[in-house]
């Protein structure tokens, strides 16, 4: 068995920590979870406190190994972690966290794979965390460059707002104003504001079920359904452009303009560079420039485009030949 904190995705918050499960507590080693049984016998409810006191084999809970700041559970739930991802040797449990997991049990799933070990804080206290820990055994470099890339393509799109699921290669062409609501949670709701997302979030109070509703309808401070003024591809269209607006990384959207020569591809090569479609004698294909991009940044990725004849090389010649003109 490996690690529980690891292996049970609830307990990836700490503050769960306090109501383990006895049968839990069973299954783990006295020296290997140590300082999660230690945490747990001074910490955790009953009657996952006396189950931790048992595996320890002691009646009064141990003092804890570690120099305690006042007032602050950070530094135990650190090494607590450290000692539970040294302790998991499964590697898809620890590609997980790595992924979907907080800080700091990301970082330190992501050093077990690699390796390597985040910069220490400039605060002298915390200059510890640095997340380094023991490399997985039998990780070769090419797996871990392989794991690089896949973590890169995470990291690019965990600082995003939710609309980028729009221009996902998976949906970007099906998705409809009928079925956009099934590519978002509750969860996502957080992120949705009125001021930048009011189109989403109409059509999520319209299509979503009635628990969705009801908090998209708060989300936007209305007691009322609201009703489209628009038909559902012109509707799809605006949520499309509302979303673009979003998107502030020249990274992501450079990915998603070289997807190809769609509306996606369009909003996204409008977004990035300031260039206007109006091609199809519809819709007109124009936005803010990201204020993330350089001129360099979007020269280079024009440059590019033309370079590898990308779905939108025609264009991204005539934003150079704008460019050298001026």
């Amino acid at each position: 068995m490996g690690s529980i904190i690891i292996r049970k995705q609830i307990l990836w918050d700490p503050y769960r920590w306090q109501k383990i499960f006895p049968e839990w507590v069973e299954n783990m080693d006295p020296e290997k979870d140590r300082l999660l049984l230690t945490w747990m016998a001074n910490h955790a409810l009953e009657p996952g406190r006396n189950a931790a006191l048992r595996k320890l084999g002691v009646t009064e809970a141990p003092p804890f190994p570690w120099i305690r700041h006042p007032d602050c559970d950070r530094e135990e739930q650190y090494w607590i972690l450290k000692e539970q991802i040294e302790r998991e040797d499964d590697l898809e449990a620890i590609e997980k966290a790595a992924m979907e997991g907080p800080v700091p049990l990301s970082d330190f799933a992501r050093n077990r794979i690699t390796g390597e070990q985040d910069m220490a804080p400039e605060d002298d206290y915390w200059s510890f965390m640095t997340c380094e820990c023991d490399q997985l055994p039998g990780i070769t470099p090419e797996y871990v460059a392989e794991f690089r890339k896949r973590w890169e393509h995470h990291l690019l799109r965990a600082f995003l707002p939710p609309g980028y699921r729009l221009f996902e290669p998976a949906v970007r062409n099906t998705w409809t104003a009928e079925n956009v609501h099934m590519l978002f949670s509750g969860a996502d709701l957080t992120k949705l504001y009125p001021s930048c997302d009011r189109l989403l979030l109409e059509n999520l109070a319209r299509h979503s079920d009635r628990f969705l509703r009801q908090a998209v309808l708060i989300r936007l401070e209305s007691g009322t359904l609201p009703v489209s003024e628009f038909e559902p591809e012109e509707e799809r269209y605006r949520i499309l452009m509302e979303q673009v607006q979003r998107i502030q990384s020249p990274e992501y959207l450079a990915e998603t303009a070289f997807g190809g020569r769609d509306d996606t591809g369009r909003a996204a090569f409008c977004r990035l560079t300031g260039y206007v479609f109006n091609e199809d004698g519809m819709h007109t294909f124009a936005c803010m420039q990201t204020k993330e991009a350089s001129q360099d940044m979007v020269h280079a990725f024009c440059e590019k485009m033309v370079r590898e004849a990308g779905p939108f090389a025609a264009e991204a010649a005539e934003c150079l030949e704008n460019h050298m003109s001026e």
